[in-house]
């Protein structure tokens, strides 16, 4: 008999672009993200009581498309990243909840970001563990407007599940 037992998730993200005066949703996007070799690395050392640290900060940037040149194409992930690749904002997360179904456990982080606070195109997104620094999952796309003159919110809903529970 063969055993293959792996530790593998997958994460998805939803961004939700909301008018900050009505707050009515301009737009909706649900795209997969990539959980990067350090942010592996970190949750098996949280296994084995290495560390502390947990999931608990999003950040923003403008590093995941080239806004001159090629703003409406991602440059995909890659599983060695290790941060954004241009820091706007990185902030604490609004909103946890877990899931610990037996069939499909998750968890979903949420967090707004303001174009009063962020006030730049932005095109790649991470989630970060404590120290602001080590990254666990990287998502890029489309380059948007978050400047204070669009007066627009993001809210981003970050999901990591377990690929398949047998």
């Amino acid at each position: 008999m063969k055993v293959n037992d792996e530790l593998r998730g997958k994460g998805t993200v939803t961004r939700k672009f909301l008018d900050k005066n009505t707050g009515e949703i301009i737009n909706e996007i649900m795209e997969p993200n990539l959980i990067v070799k350090i942010g592996r690395i970190e949750l098996i050392k949280l296994l084995g009581g290495l560390s502390a640290q947990k999931v608990s900060k999003m950040g923003v940037g403008s590093g995941g498309a080239d806004v001159n040149g090629a703003p409406f194409v991602p440059i995909p992930p890659q599983n060695g990243n290790t941060g954004l690749a241009s820091v706007k904002k990185i902030q604490d997360i609004q909103t946890t909840t877990t899931d610990f179904t037996k069939t499909n456990p998750k968890i979903t982080f949420v967090t707004t970001f303001d174009c009063d606070q962020v006030n730049s195109y932005v095109n790649e997104l991470g989630l970060f563990f404590t120290d602001d620094t080590t990254i666990f999952s990287r998502y890029t796309f489309k380059t948007v407007p978050l400047f204070i003159r669009d007066n627009i919110m993001m809210e981003t809903s970050w999901q990591i599940k377990k690929k398949k529970i047998n």
